[in-house]
């Protein structure tokens, strides 16, 4: 007896793993599939206030189970991922459709429509791309030189730089001081001399000097060792 009653507790645990093991595995691959197909469905019905984010979610999810897709499956899948700017992806699936279905698909015309935009949009992402690297190869390297700009000569010099070119980048500045002792009218007086080294675009920024790239600036300003400024002209 106490055998009998032993198997049947080891059997009663046992059945009891099993409906755990299920409960934490949800539900089978083919009802989950139709739960998120009709999710996607739900969702499409809305016409223009769709999400074609969650559609788009739920029919990637839907496919991954591993259960059959319906007919029109690749059609639907495609519309979605043009919706969300997944044009490559959007491609892939409307080609599949139109191989797999043929000329006499439900959504044939659709398809065709729907591949036509997704073209489109591909032609725009490409032209858009080959502009970017077009004003990325357009970058080029400004030696600029001030002299005198005074205190806080660094900041300056970057605030001339980019009323030059609003669109300058990596401003880099290097200032040295001059401090004048061979001329008796200007002793204990010092001058400034800024190298700065730039990146200007001239597909960005028109007016920027086509051939000359070294340019020297000068803005002379004497300083006093107290801060006080004079202004001069070139020597």
């Amino acid at each position: 007896m106490r055998l009998i009653r032993s198997l049947r507790a080891l059997c009663i645990s046992f059945s009891m793993c099993l409906l755990g093991a299920a409960a934490a595995q949800g539900l089978p691959p083919a009802m989950e599939a139709d739960r998120l197909l009709q999710i996607a469905a739900t969702e499409m019905d809305k016409q223009d206030g769709a999400d074609w984010k969650t559609v788009a979610t739920a029919l990637r999810d839907a496919e991954a189970t591993g259960a059959r897709m319906p007919v029109n499956f690749a059609y639907h899948y495609g519309r979605a991922l043009h919706a969300v700017r997944q044009h490559a992806a959007a491609q892939q699936q409307l080609e599949r459709y139109l191989r797999e279905q043929g000329t006499k698909a439900r959504y044939y015309s659709e398809a065709l429509q729907q591949y036509s935009s997704v073209q489109v949009a591909l032609a725009a992402e490409r032209a858009a791309l080959e502009q970017q690297a077009e004003i990325e190869r357009s970058w080029t390297w400004f030696q600029s030189r001030w002299r005198g700009l005074g205190q806080h000569d660094c900041d300056q010099a970057r605030g001339r730089v980019s009323a030059i070119s609003r669109r300058a980048r990596a401003i880099n500045c290097d200032c040295d001081v001059e401090v004048i002792t061979d001329h008796p009218n200007y002793r204990g007086m010092y001058r400034t001399t800024c190298e700065v080294r730039w990146q200007g675009n001239r597909l960005l920024d028109k007016h920027l000097p086509t051939s000359q790239v070294d340019r020297d600036y000068v803005a002379w300003s004497w300083q006093r060792e107290s801060g006080e400024s004079m202004r001069t002209g070139p020597e």
